[in-house]
């Protein structure tokens, strides 16, 4: 029978190394422990090298037709271009990379428990730690809000990974969760229905701590996923990377990768016992989108503003000119009327306004002074003149 990581009945995701049929049976029951789990790895090696050779012909063969098929999409191009550059055209190319701003962050709260003689029973606490994952959202961004919306439950009633077990962990290999709707790796269910498509394949499973979309083949991805323990490049072109590990400060991962075994069945009770976005700060879609057009003001909206401009300037226009002419014609200013005590709250203009009005009697009391002085000038000179008349 052999060994899957996903749905068991349709045999979901990877395919691990068979048992060997020939000789399995009643011969290994003559064997030691040891001696099985050496068995068991030469099996998985052999295994291994004969998929990586079926991967090497097959993308030798889909070289092939890739290079057939490039051919003949340049000799169509190069014909449609010779016709667009008569008529003065180009035809528009498509991005590789969507830009919708900073990458949204979600964590995964992982408990590790003992696990009693009961299956589905969990005992005494063994770990728990909180560990922050980066989606890339900029290169396959319907997997990763589908992602984003398991983890914030924003999908609806049941669509949540809140309590969701580890039900598949392989030491070396990866671990295995996601099964929203039966929590043993036989369902699944997405935000957009059933399944979607593989977007692209454009990272690569080459490090630990990979987030990678499971499936039972190609375009059935639902919400099961799993986090690679070690580089798995035979996983290329299978399954859609979709984000990494950026924070795991108490070593999570490893007491995970510890809690499995070589067939898969979890050693502990592992489950996601909180999840959710980090809200980090600048964090949040745009304001506006690229390439959207910019907010403009309706010309009401603009003629309200000016006419409310206009209005405030003539008022301190006319303000600034009444008290002109009083100063001019000598006349006091009107006395301000009688204030209350100032509140704590309004202390700070009283006090600008207090310094404002002895800063006005300064200067009314530096312009009395030079009256003064002129007019003895004034008097002076006449005095002087009579005296000159009477000699």
């Amino acid at each position: 029978q052999e060994m899957k990581v996903g749905k068991k009945p349709r045999g979901f995701a990877v395919r691990l190394p068979p048992k060997d049929r020939d000789g399995g049976g009643a011969a290994d029951d003559g064997l030691t422990p040891l001696q099985k789990l050496q068995a068991e790895e030469e099996e998985r090696k052999r295994f291994a090298e004969e998929y990586r050779l079926r991967l090497e012909a097959e993308e030798r063969r889909k070289r092939k037709e890739e290079e057939k098929k490039a051919h003949a999409d340049s000799a169509s191009s190069s014909r449609s271009s010779s016709s667009t550059s008569s008529q003065g055209k180009q035809p528009p190319s498509r991005p590789k990379r969507f830009s919708v701003g900073p990458r949204p962050r979600v964590f995964l709260e992982v408990e590790v428990r003992h696990r009693p003689q009961a299956a589905l029973e969990a005992g005494a606490l063994e770990a728990k730690g909180r560990m922050e994952f980066e989606l890339f959202a900029d290169i396959v961004p319907r997997t990763a809000e589908n992602f984003r919306q398991l983890c914030t439950g924003e999908g609806g009633q049941g669509l949540h990974y809140r309590g969701c077990p580890f039900h598949r962990i392989i030491p070396g290999f990866m671990a295995q969760a996601g099964d929203v709707t039966c929590g043993n790796g036989t369902g699944g269910c997405s935000i957009y229905g059933k399944a979607f498509e593989d977007e692209n394949f454009m990272e690569k499973h080459g490090a630990p701590g990979l987030l990678s979309m499971a499936n039972s083949g190609p375009h059935t991805n639902s919400s099961q996923f799993f986090i690679l323990f070690q580089a798995q490049p035979h996983l290329n072109g299978k399954h859609v990377v979709f984000g990494k590990l950026i924070a795991d400060p108490l070593g999570l991962l490893g007491f995970m990768e510890k809690a499995g075994s070589p067939d898969g069945q979890p050693r502990r009770f592992v489950r996601i016992a909180e999840c959710g976005q980090v809200q980090a700060l600048g964090w949040g879609p745009p304001t506006r989108w690229p390439g959207s057009p910019k907010r403009r003001r309706s010309p009401a909206s603009r003629r309200s503003s000016s006419s409310s401009r206009s209005r405030r300037r003539r008022r301190s226009s006319s303000s600034s000119s009444s008290r002109s002419r009083r100063r001019r014609r000598g006349r006091p200013s009107p006395s301000p009327q009688r204030r209350r005590s100032p509140s704590p709250s309004s202390s700070s203009n009283s006090s600008s306004s207090s310094r404002a009005r002895r800063k006005r009697s300064r200067r009314r009391k530096e312009r009395e002074k030079e009256n003064e002085q002129v007019k003895e000038k004034t008097e002076k000179e006449k005095e002087k003149e009579k005296e000159k008349e009477k000699e």
